[in-house]
Order: C-alpha cells, then sequence, then structure tokens
C-alpha cells in the first residue's frame, strides 16, 4: 500500500509529518484527513480553544500535495445539518 504524509496547514504554516500513514488509496487517505480534522476540533472544543487548522494536505513520499481537505469543506456541511436538525 502507498504511503500518505498528511501535512497541517494551521494560520498559514504547515506543519509537516514525517512518518506518513499507508492507505489503501488516495479516497481511503483523505476519510483519514477527515477523521484527523474531526479529531483535532474535538480535542480544541473540549479544552475550550479556538479551532486553528486550516487544513490537512495529503502528499506522497516526495513531497508533492495530491489532494487538500480543508476544515471549511469538513465541517460546514455538518454544521448546516445540525442547525437544520435542532430547527425541527
Amino acid at each position: 500500500m502507498p504511503t500518505y504524509f498528511f501535512n497541517v496547514i494551521s494560520e498559514g504554516r504547515r506543519a509537516f509529518d514525517h512518518e506518513g500513514q499507508e492507505c489503501a488509496s488516495l479516497e481511503a487517505a483523505m476519510d483519514v484527513a477527515e477523521l484527523s480534522l474531526c479529531e483535532i476540533a474535538g480535542e480544541a472544543l473540549k479544552f475550550g480553544s479556538k479551532v486553528l487548522i486550516e487544513a490537512i494536505v495529503n502528499s506522497d513520499d516526495a513531497g508533492n500535495e495530491l489532494a487538500r481537505k480543508t476544515a471549511e469543506a469538513t465541517f460546514l456541511p455538518r454544521f448546516a445539518a445540525f442547525t437544520k436538525f435542532r430547527q425541527q
């Protein structure tokens, strides 16, 4: 299986993942990125901190960006669904 690296962008700076994680496909790696965003946000909220993460970038072992999962694309649909549910 290929190794994907999950680099975090926060406040305009990039924190590089030097270990990576094996995933069956880029789609599976994007699922891992989305889950990671949710876990990071959950930890921040649990401790009363702001969620400063902007995105997780999947790259290959040469550092080439393969895909990007933004916090906005991850959270806005969930927030909209939650808001709609609460209004019912």
